[in-house]
């Protein structure tokens, strides 16, 4: 058989145009959607309270995003991603809070995405017939396992991280097919650092780099050496970048059953039998993308231990694809290659070596979903007796049972990809829907009583206002009978049981149910100031507000800086009218939040109520300045300036009032 000749020189402009076209048409319906699942810890979705300081201060917080850990809070400090977050500070800088701009900015990059996976699979395969390469990348472009990582704003990370990742390979490969061109060696380790200041989960396409050196390519030893230090150096270079840039500290991430129960569960057989588990169902996800869940967590699937059909059949699956890479290892079987680039993507998911918060999730499978794509385009090639080594440049000679299984199953992962995207229509819409399908979900249930119970918040008092409580109350109730029974099996978790115990005493009203849940959490952690807090709170709740008042100045002396703590002291103190102590309770928290909108507020009423104006009107604009788009809050400015005789003052906050007004 004559040897197939390279179609590495053919254009294929028209394809990367009609892939583009095709991916950004399958997301276009998304462009529309609003803020949905932990976009507000990554980009402003509320200006008047914004939760990411850094990005709300746009290209002036760029210095900032580079030296801060991707998450920070009083509690949680983890992870360095500073380019997705720069992404979105300009996104901010110029065109403000706008979801409908962080949508098509991520529909585009995965449309690009999808266009260099094409390209990437040309130079890849270029001695394969070129409709192989097209027939994966449609496959990747189309498979509704995506729908997470393009509609979910906060999977920025995960896009630009793949997209990045891939560059770096595309140039990896053109050092080897185009002689010794060392600019080709910088771009790769470019873009691999890159891809690292995406999400640390990069690593991948190092392994990948070298995987696919050494199938499809000359890859001696002095070149494997050359690529291992070359990938080496780069990952040395991130690690001390970090290092140099983010203030030293341990990382803080608190963790919780029902975010996966190995995190009190870590003895060998229950990792073994949870990945055995995950990596069975994360099979059916990408083989039946139906339904699909934005959270998976505690009981969103019923796991059955050993009982568990996945589980087997999971062990069945992996072993025989081992079996299989092993033996097919020599001859650098294609379909060899897609598993193992498949089972490299999987590996740090399985929740075998550590534990995946989260058990399961669409988005982490967004890289093993590009080798799984690959496996079926030879499956699709080999079970319709198609030649992947022919030189053919054209379609029209493929069998046509072939283009009409390709058809159908584009049709059909289109159709439930325009679905999808419009459940992630926001928060609200997206937990309501998925709860049809997943009901024994802990966290759904509590994300949509949280949602509903919000969304009535902001409704005039009504017939409908408390038709949406009693529905919020009803879904409290269910979330709350699982965590309660989940707490059986983990009863270390005392961060499980204060939020139970919250659930308790601020929705159901069951305030001694929630103070003995507070006391034993204590009793885990007699350190812990939420359980502390919410513990004195249901002193309230129950009206012993004296005792809460003592308590909670007991925990203020002891040293805490809970901010939860200075709100209820302020509002007693002003409740009792010692307006001394309110103020100096204001200052103090103030001295550790500065920038908090409410304590300035606070302040400022403090002042006013002791008949201090000038001190009072200070806080007041200081709350302002920290908040230029809250117009309820421009508004009161105005009126405070008003009844205290600044009628210039009161007019220029009106005029900013008006330009913000909803």
């Amino acid at each position: 058989m004559a040897k197939a000749k390279s179609n590495a020189p053919v254009s294929y402009r028209t394809f990367c145009y009609a892939i583009f076209a095709f991916a950004f048409l399958l997301y276009a319906n998304s462009i529309g959607n609003g803020y949905a699942l932990d976009d507000k810890y990554v980009t402003v979705t509320n200006p008047q309270k914004p939760d990411n300081l850094r990005v709300a201060k746009g290209i002036a917080g760029i210095p900032e995003i580079f030296s801060s850990h991707y998450v920070e809070s009083e509690t949680q400090s983890f992870d360095y991603r500073p380019l997705p977050q720069l992404t979105f500070a300009v996104e901010y800088q110029f065109f403000g809070s706008n979801a409908n701009i962080n949508h098509f900015f991520n529909v585009v990059i995965y449309a690009f995405s999808c266009v260099l996976v094409f390209l990437l699979l040309m130079r890849l395969f270029k001695n394969k017939n070129p409709v192989f390469p097209l027939l994966v990348t449609l496959l990747f472009v189309a498979h509704p396992i995506h729908t997470e990582v393009v509609n979910n704003i906060k999977c920025r990370d995960e896009l630009l991280s793949f997209l990045l990742g891939s560059l770096s390979l595309f140039y990896f490969l053109k050092y080897l097919d185009e002689g010794k061109n060392w600019k080709f060696v910088l771009l790769c380790a470019l873009f691999l650092l890159m891809a690292l200041l995406c999400k640390k989960t990069a690593l991948l396409f190092a392994g990948l780099i070298l995987l696919a050196g050494l199938f499809f390519r000359n890859f001696d030893l002095k070149r494997v050496a050359m690529g291992v230090a070359t990938l080496f150096g780069v990952y040395l270079i991130y690690f001390f970048m970090v290092r140099a840039l983010v203030p030293e500290g341990p990382e803080l991430r608190n963790f919780t059953f029902y975010e996966n129960p190995l995190y009190f569960h870590r003895d060998l057989t229950s990792r073994l039998q949870m990945a055995l588990f995950t990596t069975g169902y994360y099979l059916r996800l990408l083989l039946v993308p139906y339904p699909l869940c934005f959270y998976y967590g505690y009981n969103a699937v019923p796991m059955d231990g050993w009982a568990s059909p996945w589980v087997w059949l999971s062990l069945a699956a992996y072993g025989a694809a081992i079996v299989y890479v092993i033996k097919k290892w020599k001859q650098k079987d294609i379909f060899a290659f897609g598993i193992l680039v498949f089972l490299m993507g999987l590996a740090p998911f399985t929740n075998l070596a550590f534990p995946v918060v989260g058990i399961l999730g669409e988005r982490f499978v967004y890289f093993s979903s590009f080798g799984f794509c690959i496996a079926c385009g030879v499956l699709l090639f080999r079970v319709f007796k198609a030649d992947p080594d022919a030189e053919l440049l054209g379609l029209k000679k493929m069998p046509s049972t072939f283009k009409r299984v390709v058809i159908l199953v584009l049709a059909v992962f289109s159709g439930l990809i325009v679905s999808r995207n419009t459940s992630w229509k926001d928060l609200i819409t997206l937990s309501v829907n998925d709860e049809k399908h997943f009901p024994g979900s802990y966290m759904i249930q509590a994300f949509v009583a949280n949602n509903l119970y919000a969304q009535g918040m902001g409704m005039a008092p009504g017939y409908k206002r408390d038709a949406i409580g009693q529905e919020a109350r009803r879904h409290f109730a269910l979330s709350g009978e699982i965590l309660a029974e989940g707490l059986k099996e983990n009863p270390e978790d005392h961060f499980s049981m204060t939020t139970l115990g919250t659930m308790y005493s601020n929705y159901l009203g069951r305030p001694e149910e929630a103070a003995a849940l507070f006391r034993k959490a204590l009793q885990k952690d007699p350190g812990y100031e939420v359980a502390q807090y919410n513990l004195i709170y249901c002193y309230e709740l129950t009206n012993r507000t004296d005792t809460a008042l003592l308590l909670y100045e007991k925990m203020l002396a002891g040293g805490s800086f809970y901010q939860p703590l200075f709100f209820r002291l302020h509002d007693l103190y002003v409740k009792k009218n010692e307006l001394d102590k309110a103020r100096l309770s204001d200052q103090k928290a103030l001295t550790k939040y500065p920038n908090d909108i409410q304590l300035n507020v606070n302040l400022g009423n403090d002042f006013m109520l002791m008949a201090d104006t000038a001190r009072g009107l200070f806080y007041f604009e200081k709350a302002a300045a920290l908040a230029p788009g809250d117009y309820n809050l421009l508004a009161r400015v105005a009126e405070t300036f008003n009844r205290a005789g600044y009628a210039q003052k009161a007019n220029e906050y009106r005029q900013k009032a008006a330009k913000v007004k909803p």
